[in-house]
């Protein structure tokens, strides 16, 4: 065989974007373009990946959340032995891809986007990829004449409220026979790796060679696996299980977020015909009693979300300042609520030793699901996309299922059923986490259920009611996001009806009760909603962004308005102004030993 590269190439298609709205008169039954407009394209207008819906875009464009962007890029003479892969990492809602002029796909998922091979389709010189956003078919809500259903998990907020190719828009080469998935798989328990690789022969040949693995810890490699042969078919895939015992890792921890690297090396001969490498941390969740290990060690959890619809949100600088905060409050843990946030989310979090917890789209609260078979299939291949996407992170402990569908099952009764199979599901493709349903274990036999979960109020703390056969996971406590003088009253007097402080302290002497009540009985999360959106002082600052780099990754926002970001993240420091409640709620989750 020709010797080649065996090192991928990404190359980011990010940038602006030519952009046109499309009119969409019956958003029900929207109309979906057979072939690429010719005309009628604003050039260079819309900058990849952002929200074409956004603020500082004309207002004609956020009618319909519907509407065509296209960028153009070269390729160089294709090789034979190489495949090239078009991601759209994420995009909402509805995305019809079109590659030179022809349809390719339809990605429906509006939060996690998979690697499609454009081989065929792509051809030497200019090319072009042009994407159709466009509304989800909708359904009458059955109570509410203002709402509309749609077929696949909805999530809140930017899904909503946005529109977009809202991450990064990737070109990657990969050899024809290459690891199209690896798995890692460490116990602390057995003091054991396993790796576990799913090698694709999309060439036309058969393929015969071996896998190796080797684990790196910065230049140093500190760990080979044995190699293991294989023997592919032309179009076919076959899976490598490789494992050894090692003594000697440095664990990864909040404390010490140790990270290595694996590389994966597919070998024709001694050669290597495809390198991948893949970051990840030895350390292993499970649970004994009411207590979730990690490492051995009985966790606490606490932190803090808000529901937010702003691009700001997706800056890497804003999620650093947003997980130091958490870790000022005392917190050490986050959920990522309503939907599967960013992959770069939880590398940020491998970084800081922060604790992650990975919601899917099925957000109850929200009544948006429209019940039916094609839902509960989408919803299936949504679980399977956040296990391929994110199972190496160090800092994902948990998965959740879902969020309060309980609000929803007058418009979703195939939920009871449905959920518990997602669950196991999760349990199937990653056995190394436990998943739960955050917010409802009660409708279930709980005895069945790795982790109960409870939100507001005093059955957050435990006392009374749950007897600690297993853990007690409180996704939500305190009263900020309904707060009023008359919820604060508890702890208050009439001052909380003209002391916008007042209140504040008082909704937190509330939480912090809770809280201290639940960590003396040994609750494992006790999550605070929430003190980053709705006490926190806000930036006041209006500004505009230039990007020099625009093809460079992560969602670029062109503006800022006074009092839309959490967080100042364009300015070194905390970038943020804590409310009334913060240091109530920091006392409340101070640090203790016994």
């Amino acid at each position: 065989m020709t010797r080649r590269n065996p090192e991928r190439q990404v190359r980011l298609l990010n940038g602006w974007w030519d952009f046109q709205p499309a009119e969409q008169p019956d958003t029900a039954n929207p109309a979906i373009p057979d072939e690429v407009p010719t005309k009628g394209w604003a050039a260079n207008a819309y900058l990849v990946p952002g929200f074409f819906t956004d603020h500082y875009y004309p207002e004609r464009w956020r009618r319909s959340r519907s509407g065509w962007a296209r960028t153009k890029f070269a390729v160089l003479e294709a090789s034979p032995d190489r495949r090239l892969f078009l991601t759209l990492r994420a995009a909402i809602p509805q995305a019809h891809i079109f590659l030179n002029g022809r349809k390719i796909a339809i990605q429906d998922d509006m939060f996690i986007g998979e690697p499609m091979d454009v081989t065929e389709v792509l051809r030497t010189g200019e090319n072009e990829v042009a994407i159709f956003l466009v509304e989800f078919p909708t359904f009458d809500h059955p109570d509410d004449p203002n709402t509309k259903l749609i077929e696949v998990p909805w999530g809140c907020c930017i899904a909503t409220e946005q529109a977009g190719l809202w991450q990064d828009v990737e070109l990657e080469g990969r050899p024809a026979v290459h690891a199209e998935d690896v798995t890692i798989r460490t116990s602390v328990r057995e003091a054991k790796i396993t790796v576990i690789t799913a090698v694709r022969n999309a060439g036309d040949k058969p393929f015969t060679g071996t896998v190796a693995a080797i684990i790196e810890d910065g230049r140093d490699e500190v760990l080979a696996l044995p190699e293991m042969d294989i023997s592919i078919e032309a179009g076919a895939t076959a899976t490598v299980v490789q494992q050894a015992a090692w003594e000697h890792y440095r664990a990864w921890s909040p404390h010490d977020p140790h990270l290595y690297q694996l590389r994966t090396e597919i070998r024709h001969g001694r050669e290597p015909m495809d390198i991948t490498r893949t970051r990840f941390g030895f350390r292993e969740v499970w649970i004994e009693g009411h207590r979730i290990m990690l490492n051995g060690v009985p966790q606490r959890w606490s932190g803090e979300w808000c529901h937010k619809a702003h691009a700001h949100w997706l800056r890497p600088e804003y999620v650093r300042k947003w997980y130091a905060q958490i870790r000022d409050l005392g917190g050490n843990y986050v959920r990522m609520h309503t939907f599967p946030h960013p992959e770069y989310f939880l590398d940020i979090a491998d970084e800081m030793g922060l604790l992650v917890c990975q919601e899917t789209a099925l957000h109850g609260s929200y009544q948006r699901g429209h019940d039916s078979p094609q839902l509960w299939q989408r919803a299936r291949e949504h679980v399977r996309r956040m296990v391929r996407r994110d199972k190496n992170h160090p800092s994902l402990v948990l998965w959740s299922v879902e969020n309060e569908m309980r609000w929803a099952l007058n418009i979703m009764p195939s939920a009871r059923e449905e959920l518990p199979k997602l669950r196991a599901l999760f349990r199937e493709l990653d056995p190394t986490r436990p998943a739960y349903h955050e917010g409802d274990s009660s409708l279930w036999n709980e005895e069945a259920q790795e982790i109960i979960s409870r939100h507001y109020g005093t059955n957050c703390h435990g006392l009374g009611w749950w007897d600690r056969r297993r853990p007690l996971h409180a996704g939500e406590v305190g009263r900020w996001h309904y707060g009023s003088p008359y919820t604060a009253l508890i702890w208050a007097n009439d001052e909380v009806f003209a002391d916008y402080a007042a209140l504040s302290r008082s909704l937190a002497a509330d939480a912090a009760r809770i809280v201290e009540l639940g960590r003396a009985n040994e609750v494992s999360c006790l999550f605070i909603w929430n003190t980053s959106g709705l006490d926190n002082f806000r930036p006041g600052e209006a500004r505009k962004f230039r990007w020099d780099q625009p093809q460079s990754r992560y969602a670029k926002p062109l503006a800022h308005k006074p009092y839309e970001s959490e967080y100042a993240w364009w300015q070194e420091g905390a970038g943020y102004r804590p409310g009334f409640s913060f240091e109530i709620m920091r006392r409340a989750l101070r640090k203790l030993a016994v």
